[in-house]
């Protein structure tokens, strides 16, 4: 494949993945909404040892308001993938097409679809980053009894 159509399905990969992700991200403000608007503030009983629904649910919303967090900080990564260019080596913001499938360095994913194409997509926190980091076309690494092999890197 071409540089250029390496980098176009790059790109899909990435517009793929940020739709994912702010999605996701507009799903948990929308329930997180929900939560706030139904919370009734006399239910809250400061002196009471068990909680009350309404504080059940603040601490929901606590909860969803870090997964909220985290969901924005990937957002924002996948917003400047575009200054990233063509890679030779595993590195943030590559696509790697391995033996064992396509992935994508950026942030964790199980699995999403462009098209026909399959991704999973892995942060640098992962473990088979750590294994990946550095390597070329052709290299080899082992990872979980596997012999994966990378077939190109974009």
């Amino acid at each position: 494949m071409n540089t250029e159509k390496a980098l176009q399905e790059k790109h899909r990969a990435f517009e793929a993945l940020l739709h994912k992700k702010q999605e996701e991200y507009d799903r948990l403000t929308d329930f997180q909404k929900d939560q706030l608007d139904s919370i009734n503030g006399d239910d809250l009983d400061k002196s009471d040892m068990l909680e009350s629904p309404t504080e059940n649910l603040m601490r929901e919303v606590r909860l969803e308001g870090n997964n909220l967090d985290k969901l924005r900080q990937e957002i924002d990564f996948l917003n400047r993938y575009e200054s990233f260019g063509a890679r030779e080596e595993v590195g943030p913001a590559s696509l790697v097409d391995t033996s064992m499938g396509k992935l994508l360095v950026a942030v964790p994913e199980n699995k999403f679809e462009t098209g026909k194409e399959s991704y999973t997509a892995i942060s640098t926190d992962s473990p088979i980053y750590g294994q990946l980091q550095g390597k070329k076309a052709g290299d080899e690494v082992q990872f979980n009894g596997q012999t994966i092999r990378i077939r190109s890197v974009v």
